[in-house]
């Protein structure tokens, strides 16, 4: 008796140079692709089963990547659209969400982002992942932080948690 191996869940990223994973032979808006195996990828391995689609583009954040590329211009096309035919599939046992918090959205290296700016953080963070909730209704969502590790610091400062804290607040209303 043969038993039909489980369908693969799928795991879909909207991020930054740490989505997009190592690979010096390709060049975004002008940028070598130049970081580790994107930590997708890394989070893949820990649940079997799973197959990862990254969209990460370097220097892009909530913020960050100008209204060409920031997550608020990429969120339809790079995640609605695949989700929907991955639904449409059959292929998939489970679809994960999310969007990756990012240094390039960090501001100030000491001070952090300004008043305005934290509020501009709020506002595409709660438009990125209110477009992935209603869009993508069986989808299970989750909120990543920021990744940190600018100036070899053991533990990041106030701009980090900061930033970390408005995503925080972001996944619970949405």
């Amino acid at each position: 008796k043969t038993t039909a191996a489980p369908k693969p869940n799928l795991l879909i990223v909207l991020g930054d140079s740490f989505t997009e994973g190592y690979n010096p032979s390709v060049s975004v808006y002008g940028w070598q692709s130049f970081w580790f195996d994107g930590w997708p990828w890394q989070l893949a391995r820990l649940v079997p089963n799973t197959i990862v689609v990254p969209s990460g583009i370097g220097g892009t954040g909530f913020i960050a990547g100008g209204t060409n590329a920031n997550y608020t211009a990429r969120v339809v096309s790079d995640i609605c659209g695949l989700y929907t035919n991955a639904v449409n599939s059959g292929k998939y046992n489970q679809i994960f969400i999310t969007a990756s918090g990012t240094i390039n959205d960090r501001g100030d290296f000491n001070n952090g982002l300004s008043l305005a700016d934290q509020g501009v953080l709020y506002t595409n963070a709660l438009y990125v992942y209110s477009t992935v909730k209603s869009a993508c209704p069986q989808a299970r969502i989750f909120s990543v932080g920021n990744w940190y590790g600018i100036g070899g610091g053991s533990s990041p400062g106030y701009p980090d948690y900061l930033n970390d804290s408005i995503l925080s607040n972001v996944a619970v209303t949405v």
